[in-house]
């Protein structure tokens, strides 16, 4: 990345689901984990590795695009709808 000048606009693009269906009911703590590392903690990963690159040259937007489960939850995976209000985010870096 330091030969190309680093990264100015990323658009990471996730979304899946391994939870039985049912509803929430029956999701475990185990479920719900797997959930998150699986949908949220890499666009956590990929901000932390990004985001300082960016604010230190002042410029740079960082795009999440998540899953549809947030304008149109889909029945039955309780545990997709619940985790992409957290997917769902544009940020940009600032000075």
């Amino acid at each position: 990345m330091e030969r190309l000048g680093g990264a100015d606009v990323p658009v990471h693009v996730l979304g899946g689901s391994t939870a039985p269906g049912g509803g929430f009911a029956p999701l475990t703590e185990d479920h719900w984990r797997a959930e998150f590392d699986l949908n949220l903690m890499p666009a956590v990963r990929l901000d932390r590795l990004l985001l300082p690159q960016m604010i230190a040259r002042g410029s740079g937007v960082m795009i999440h695009v998540a899953s549809i489960q947030r304008r149109l939850p889909l029945r039955p995976p309780a545990a997709a709808t619940a985790r992409a209000p957290g997917e769902s985010s544009r940020r940009r870096a600032r000075r």
